[in-house]
């Protein structure tokens, strides 16, 4: 296992976390996070030759919970700067904290999971042109 790769690469969470607490990122977060998992699915792509999924999962799940982390850290400026997700966590069961750290660590296995898939692609696509 490449850490070193992987958690370089999941430190974009952190970023996005950022992002996500100082601003109302609502429309411009899922784009960065697409953006991101075509640069990170052909950067696995190119560096990683064996247990590629064992590398794109912990990825994406490190990611998650990167980018968790600085929301639950931060949770009153997140709530502030994000009125929508202030009022679901309101009526929710359980401390916003929880809840966030929940559903970045969902997000973060989906998320490794549509970057393995891209990967893949990537994959096939490179070995159809060597083949022509």
């Amino acid at each position: 296992m490449n850490w070193k790769l992987i958690l370089s690469y999941a430190s974009f969470g952190i970023l996005v976390g950022l992002l996500s607490v100082f601003t109302n990122s609502i429309v411009t977060e899922p784009v960065f996070w697409l953006i991101y998992a075509f640069i990170a699915a052909h950067g696995f792509k190119t560096k990683v030759t064996s247990n590629r999924i064992a590398h794109v999962l912990f990825f994406g799940l490190i990611c998650g919970i990167l980018n968790a982390g600085v929301q639950a850290l931060l949770v009153d400026s997140y709530l502030a700067n994000n009125p929508v997700f202030a009022r679901e966590f309101s009526a929710a069961p359980v401390s916003p904290k929880a809840l966030i750290m929940f559903t970045g660590l969902l997000f973060g296995i989906i998320y490794g999971v549509i970057v393995f898939v891209l990967t893949m692609i990537f994959q096939t696509k490179k070995e159809v042109k060597t083949a022509d």
